[in-house]
């Protein structure tokens, strides 16, 4: 548990059945004013944070995201849970700038204030968000889906709740050993990941989704199982 407690703390207590990303903190925020108009090095991220606030119809300015990413999700009833949690997925992502400008600065300290378990589940959510939202987008187009199930209010907050908890384990996890002092071997952190997409892959067998949906994640969790196999092996030889 003490290696799990960053996150635990937060997510102790909240609804058990709805994923939760927290806001951005104070300081946080202080310092995605800092990087709005960089473009994050090596990222996915398409454009600077200012220009992905411009192009987003309910923030329209980067001020009014700045605001929005401070807010608890569901505290606006203006904003989709879904839309929120891609706005805090970008925006912890838009903080790797900050990580980065310290370390080629040589602050060590400031680099890793700017790690966080948060930024690494940012990190890898887009990919599972891609394979869910893909899936869910074709099950909806189908003919044969009734309009009834088409209009499904489901979302990524219930839907792959489980799965995004367990997402956020792994994060921790991978956090705790990629700290200055590491706190566990990643060789660990990745057999227990692996024994993740194991219980993920039992579980999406025996779920509710749309069989659609439910065979893109069975996918997306095969691919990672063996992913993380692959890595393994090279550990071992190495």
């Amino acid at each position: 548990m003490t290696l799990l407690w960053p996150t635990h703390k937060v997510l102790c207590g909240r609804d058990p059945t709805l994923f939760y990303l927290p806001p951005l903190t104070p300081a946080e925020l202080a310092t995605m004013n800092n990087v709005k108009d960089r473009l994050v090095e090596g990222s996915s991220i398409s454009g600077t944070l200012a220009q992905y606030a411009r192009r987003d119809p309910h923030a329209a300015t980067v001020e009014v995201f700045l605001i929005l990413i401070a807010l608890e999700p569901g505290s606006n009833r203006l904003i989709n849970l879904n839309y929120h949690l891609h706005y805090l997925v970008h925006a912890y992502l838009s903080l790797e700038q900050a990580r980065l400008d310290a370390e080629k600065a040589g602050d060590a300290a400031a680099a890793a204030a700017a790690r966080s378990p948060w930024l690494t589940f940012a990190h890898g959510y887009p990919a599972l968000r891609d394979v869910y939202t893909r899936a869910r987008d074709i099950y909806e187009r189908d003919p044969s889906t009734s309009a009834a199930a088409a209009a499904d209010t489901s979302s990524i907050f219930s839907d792959l709740n489980l799965f995004l908890r367990r997402d956020i384990v792994h994060a921790t996890l991978l956090f705790q050993a990629s700290r200055p002092s590491p706190r566990i071997d990643m060789s660990e952190v990745l057999t227990l990941r692996g024994r993740s997409a194991e219980r993920s892959l039992r579980d999406l067998r025996t779920s509710t989704l749309p069989q659609g949906v439910q065979a893109a994640l069975i996918a997306h969790y095969r691919d990672e199982r063996e992913s993380v196999q692959r890595r393994l092996e090279e550990m071992s030889e190495g």
